[in-house]
């Protein structure tokens, strides 16, 4: 039989969008969706469009700010599935830039449809869930509005991070030119070479009187060639009285030769202990041996962070092109995709703006290799502190990763790789305290690798326990340990054991220790300055305990930044009280400036933050903001640049330290 069917179409209601203007207010509820189209005028292929709870200028909540929506990009002819679609979720903003010829859509060419449709329950919009109450109505009140996204030049999201690099760049040729390279005249117009120290030392210590040698006694290594001549001489010196040294040289040579293949794995042992040996002696050899050992750890954490990483952006990169806007976490208000190879970056602009760090780095190791250079006949000589360069060049690399780290972050920021992006801070933080301890320290083996030690701990609470409250406890509790510990190690000038169970062990050894040093009036301020500290520590430890961070890495960050501003505070206050010392005035200057550009920093990093991976993606979308120059210089980019700004700054300021003490003998300079 012939079945006969009837299809009666009709338009789905919409409302007409129009450019630059804001639609009616409408509501919206769970029981049917609202849709807007927007046809395409001649003279224009993308725009913009915002969805919003916020009514008028005002910015005010409308009904249903917080309840759980989707908004979808859909083609005009056919609004299904088959046609592609482009979705995201959102509760109080929703925001999507539409292409005329986005082959992700089929059949936009002359308009699209925007269809909002408030969700059952919230689920797909909380990072935690709330209780939601089932069969009750559910309506939302939103405006929409679109506009007309102006062309960008080609590559003009490079200017910034440019710009910005020249700027470093300038800062370090500056820095060399003023006061590393002053240090190689230094020397080269000393009026003694390096083998007259007894004499300088005399000088000094007589004043006006002529110099008084007297006979000292130095133990130096021979070399092998004085080694080797003088057992020549040895041996020739029997020859000329008998003769008879020939034939027992003959005779030892056989009875060598004899069981020289016995002793040949023997031999091979001692060759290579006295390889060893000798590398251990060679300045160069130990010196890029420490700054592997340095940069290793930084390095493994890294590729680890990486590798975990990898697999997740090119899954959250194929379904952000696929149409789910969900997959990464971007400030859609100001971002600047652009396709590279098979793959469309959602914000590129993100992504360079972090050339400034692997500007900083190179930057900072150029200066760092040259004053090693500079201090080195220096400090034969007996003269000024006694640098490890190995951490400061450690330092350039950790700030080289956090550039790449920031970078591969920024390509997909989602929760699965944002841990990649605040690790090499912490780090970094950590080894400026290293760099300001073993500056005045004469060993620092017991705390050599101490700052990557901690993170490794921190890494370790936060990836087997995850966000619960009991991680938050055990790195509260960490951090006021460490920074306790930390204070008595620095108010003790390393009179107490650095064994933390020893130091437990032996509390009361430790006590005394403290009070002996309490007791001396130099020590006074000392002790009010770690007092003080320690009930900040203790103060942000708890706000970490009651929930007040929504992330693990902020946290760190802000707690390390603490300890570092304590420390500081506690060697320029040894240098001026204790010890009488002078700061010179450039480093005065670094020292303001790097504190002004990490209050800038922190200000456009909290003010105009305009995301944040540990929420969900709806929430974290009601925080996207607008370009502050309303086309492609994002708060969170002038952050990369004033963050690596910061950095070059605060490394500069403590490679030049302590260049008031290059006339102070070394070990006159230990704490």
């Amino acid at each position: 039989s012939n079945l006969k069917v009837t299809v009666h179409t009709t338009y789905a209601q919409h409302i007409d969008l129009v450019v630059g203007a804001k639609a009616a207010l409408a509501t919206v509820d769970n029981s049917e969706t609202q849709v807007f189209r927007y046809t395409w005028p001649a003279d224009i292929d993308t725009v913009d469009i915002l969805v919003s709870s916020y009514i008028g200028e005002k910015r005010v909540l409308g009904k249903g700010a917080d309840v759980c929506a989707r908004m979808s990009i859909r083609s005009g002819a056919c609004p299904i599935d088959a046609m592609g679609a482009m979705e995201l979720t959102f509760t109080r903003k929703g925001f999507m830039t539409v292409h005329k010829w986005d082959k992700r859509l089929k059949n936009i060419e002359y308009g699209f449809l925007v269809v909002i449709e408030v969700m059952d329950d919230d689920y797909e919009c909380r990072a935690v869930q709330p209780k939601t109450e089932s069969g009750t109505s559910r309506d939302k009140t939103i405006q929409t509005s679109i506009r007309v996204r102006a062309p960008l030049l080609p590559y003009v999201f490079l200017v910034l991070p440019i710009m910005c690099s020249i700027f470093l760049f300038c800062v370090a040729g500056l820095t060399y030119f003023l006061f590393i390279l002053p240090l190689y005249q230094l020397q080269s117009s000393a009026k003694y070479d390096d083998n007259d120290s007894a004499i300088v030392d005399l000088n000094e210590n007589c004043g006006d009187t002529a110099p008084i040698l007297r006979p000292r006694l130095v133990i130096s290594p021979l070399s092998d060639e004085q080694e080797t001549s003088e057992q020549e001489d040895e041996e020739e010196t029997p020859a000329n009285d008998g003769g008879y040294a020939t034939d027992v040289d003959e005779a030892l040579k056989a009875i060598a030769g004899g069981v020289l293949g016995a002793s040949a794995f023997t031999g091979s042992i001692n060759g290579i202990t006295e390889i060893l040996q000798k590398a251990q002696k060679n300045e160069l050899i130990v010196n890029l041996t420490q700054t592997i050992g340095h940069c290793s750890i930084p390095l493994l954490v890294f590729l680890n962070s990486l590798d975990s990483a990898y697999d997740d952006i090119k899954l959250s990169l194929r379904k952000y092109m696929d149409g789910d806007k969900d997959s990464c976490f971007i400030n859609s208000m100001c971002a600047v995709p652009q396709s590279i190879g098979a793959y469309m970056i959602p914000d590129i602009s993100s992504v360079t703006s972090n050339l400034p760090y692997i500007t900083c780095a190179i930057s900072f190791y150029f200066l760092a290799w040259n004053k090693a250079l500079a201090m080195k006949p220096i400090n034969a000589r007996g003269r000024g502190v006694k640098h490890d360069f190995a951490i400061f060049y450690a330092i350039a690399f950790i700030t080289g990763l956090i550039g790449l780290a920031s970078a591969v972050y920024h390509v997909c920021p989602n929760q699965t790789t944002a841990r990649i992006d605040m690790y090499f801070i912490e780090i970094l933080l950590g080894y400026y305290s290293l760099k300001l301890y073993q500056s005045r320290v004469a060993d620092i083996r017991a705390v050599y690798y101490a700052p990557a030690i901690v993170i490794c701990v921190l890494s370790l609470i936060e990836r087997v326990m995850g966000d619960s409250a009991v991680s938050w406890q055990l790195i509260a509790g960490f951090h006021i340990c460490f920074t306790f510990w930390v204070s008595v190690q620095l108010f003790t000038m390393g009179k107490v054991t650095m064994n933390p169970y020893a130091m437990f062990k032996n509390r009361n050894s430790v006590m005394k220790k403290i009070n002996e040093c309490r007791k001396k009036a130099a020590y006074k301020y000392q002790m009010r300055g770690f007092f003080l500290g320690n009930c900040a520590t203790i103060a942000l430890a708890l706000t970490g305990i009651f929930g007040f961070w929504s992330e693990h890495a902020l946290y760190n960050v802000v707690a390390l930044s603490i300890d570092i501003v304590i420390y500081l505070a506690y060697y320029f206050g040894t240098k001026f009280y204790l010890r009488k010392e002078k700061v010179s005035l450039h480093v005065l200057v670094f020292l303001a400036s790097s504190i002004l550009a990490w209050m800038l920093s922190f200000i456009f990093f909290f003010t105009y933050k305009s995301s944040n991976s540990a929420l969900s993606p709806a929430e974290s979308r009601c925080l996207n903001k607008g370009c502050i120059d309303d086309r492609i210089i994002g708060g969170h980019d002038l952050w990369h640049s004033l963050s690596a700004t910061s950095i070059l700054l605060t490394s500069i300021m403590i490679l030049l330290i302590d260049d008031d003490l290059i006339d102070t003998k070394t070990e006159d300079t230990y704490f």
